[in-house]
C-alpha cells in the first residue's frame, strides 16, 4: 500500500472519529476516496484504528448514558431503531432500564416540552410511539398499529424512555374514558335526532340513499356508492312502486349507471329491506359456471377476485358450489406491506382497477383515491404490471373464452355476454 493512500485513509478515519457518530468501512471509502480493498488492507495490519459498527455503538451508549443522556436521544445518536436498540443494547448491558425511565412526576412544563419534542420528531417510529403513549393505548393496540406483538410495543416504550408515562396515562385513561363514554352518548343521541330531522325534510329518494351510505360499512367514504347514483336508482325504484310498472332489477340497475347489473342492485334493495317486483329473473347459464370454476382452478384467484372478474355473487358461489383454492394452496401476489387494513392489500382485482384508472389516464396519485388504496401499493402494482397482467389477462380469458381478451381489465360490456346472462324469464304464474 502506498504511503500516500495510508495518509488519506488515517485522514478520513479521524474526521469520522471528530463527528462522534458509529461509522463503517463504506464511510471510510466514501470520505478518503480510496477503494474498500486498500481501506480493510490498512484496518486488517492495524495501520487505522477501526472497531466494528456494534462496538462503537455499544461504547457510544455506554458513554452517553455516563453522562446522562436520556434514552430518547440515544436512537439518533445511535443512528438505530427502538427494537434494535433495546435488544442490540439496552437489554444485554443489564443496566436498570426502568431506571431510566423519564419520571411520571416530572414537572408538567418539563413533561410537555420533551412529549412535544418527540411527537414532533423526524423518525415517523418514535412519533407515532409517542402519540400512542399520549394517548394511553394498551400494548395491543400499540402492537397492532406497529404490526408486532405486545411484548415488543413494551421494548419500544422501553427503549424510548416512556414507560414510566406511559403507565400514569393508563392509570387515567379509565376514569377519563368512562366519562367521555358518557358524553358521547349524549352527544350521539341528540345527533341521531337531528339526522333523523334531516332527513325526514328530505324526498323519499335522497332519504334512502343517505339511509344506505350510513348504514353502510363504507360509510360516506370515497368508496361508498356516489350519493347521485343511489337517488337516480331510487327514484328509479320509486316511480315503479307508483305507477306498478314491474321492472326488473338489470334494468333498474343498467339505468342507474351500476357497473355489476343486477346483483349490485338486488343487494341494495335487500339491505334496505325493499321488496324487488321478482317480474323478471337471470339465469346463469351451466357455461358460464364451469368457466368461473376453470378459473378458480388456475390456483391464483381468491373469491373476491372471481365475483369481481365474473361479475357473479357470492349467493350464486354458494348455490352453485363454486370453490375457491385454499390460502395455502393458492399462489397470492407476493407483496408485503406493514400494514394490515384493506388499503394495504393488493388482489388481483384490485390490481385490474388501478391498471384500469392509469391507462384512463389516472396519475398514481389520483388512482390511490380513486381505488381507495396506500400509494405504495399503487407503485408495486405498476412496476409489477408485466408479472401481474399477464396472469389477470388469462383469468379474464378463462371466465370470457370467447372474447379476445387484450388487457388486464373488462373493457366489454360483461353484462351482455352471453355466459353472463341466459335470459330472462317471468316468474309471474299464469292465471
Amino acid at each position: 500500500m502506498k504511503r500516500k493512500s495510508l495518509l488519506r485513509i488515517q485522514a478520513a478515519v479521524r474526521r469520522l472519529e471528530t463527528k462522534g457518530r458509529p461509522f463503517t468501512q463504506g464511510d471510510i471509502v466514501r470520505a478518503s476516496g480510496i477503494s474498500i480493498s486498500l481501506v480493510r488492507e490498512a484496518i486488517t495490519l492495524n495501520l487505522v484504528p477501526f472497531k466494528p459498527v456494534g462496538e462503537q455503538k455499544l461504547e457510544l451508549m455506554q458513554s452517553e448514558l455516563m453522562k446522562g443522556t436520556p434514552l430518547y436521544e440515544l436512537p439518533r445518536k445511535m443512528d438505530v431503531g427502538l427494537s434494535g436498540m433495546y435488544r442490540a443494547y439496552l437489554y444485554p448491558s443489564e443496566l436498570d432500564l426502568y431506571a431510566l425511565q423519564i419520571p411520571a412526576d416530572l414537572p408538567k412544563e418539563n413533561q410537555y416540552t420533551i412529549i412535544t419534542t418527540l411527537m414532533r420528531d423526524e423518525n415517523k417510529e418514535i412519533s407515532d410511539l409517542t402519540r400512542y403513549v399520549v394517548r394511553g393505548l394498551t400494548l395491543k393496540e400499540i402492537g397492532e398499529n406497529f404490526g408486532v406483538t405486545k411484548e415488543s410495543a413494551r421494548q419500544r416504550i422501553v427503549a424510548l424512555g416512556l414507560h414510566s408515562i406511559w403507565e400514569k396515562r393508563r392509570e387515567r385513561k379509565p376514569l377519563i374514558s368512562s366519562f367521555l363514554q358518557e358524553e358521547r352518548t349524549v352527544f350521539l343521541g341528540l345527533l341521531e335526532q337531528r339526522i333523523q330531522q334531516i332527513l325526514d325534510s328530505l324526498p323519499l329518494a335522497e332519504r334512502r340513499a343517505y339511509k344506505y351510505n350510513l348504514n353502510s360499512s363504507l360509510g360516506l367514504s370515497a368508496s361508498a356508492i356516489p350519493h347521485k347514483r343511489l337517488v337516480k336508482f331510487f327514484s328509479l325504484y320509486g316511480e315503479a312502486e307508483k305507477t306498478g310498472d314491474k321492472r326488473s332489477l338489470l334494468s333498474l340497475a343498467e339505468e342507474s349507471g351500476f357497473a355489476r347489473g343486477a346483483t349490485e342492485a338486488g343487494r341494495i334493495l335487500a339491505r334496505m329491506q325493499l321488496p324487488s317486483f321478482h317480474e323478471y329473473r337471470t339465469e346463469v347459464s351451466p357455461e358460464k359456471i364451469q368457466a368461473v370454476r376453470r378459473a378458480s382452478d388456475l390456483g391464483y384467484l381468491n373469491k373476491s377476485d372471481l365475483e369481481y372478474f365474473s361479475g357473479l355473487s357470492q349467493q350464486t358461489f354458494s348455490n352453485r358450489n363454486i370453490s375457491v383454492s385454499s390460502r395455502e394452496n393458492r399462489t397470492e401476489i407476493p407483496v408485503h406491506f406493514t400494514g394490515k387494513s384493506e388499503r394495504w392489500r393488493l388482489t388481483h382485482a384490485k390490481a385490474s382497477r388501478i391498471y384500469q384508472a392509469v391507462d384512463l389516464g389516472f396519475s398514481e396519485k389520483e388512482t390511490a383515491f380513486v381505488c381507495d388504496t396506500a400509494p405504495e401499493v399503487i407503485a408495486y402494482a405498476i412496476q409489477h404490471r408485466n408479472t401481474i397482467a399477464p396472469l389477470i389477462i388469462k383469468a379474464l380469458q378463462t371466465i370470457f373464452p370467447d372474447v379476445e381478451i387484450r388487457k388486464p381489465y373488462n373493457d366489454f360490456d360483461s353484462s351482455r355476454h352471453r355466459y353472463v346472462v341466459l335470459r330472462e324469464q317471468s316468474t309471474v304464474k299464469k292465471s
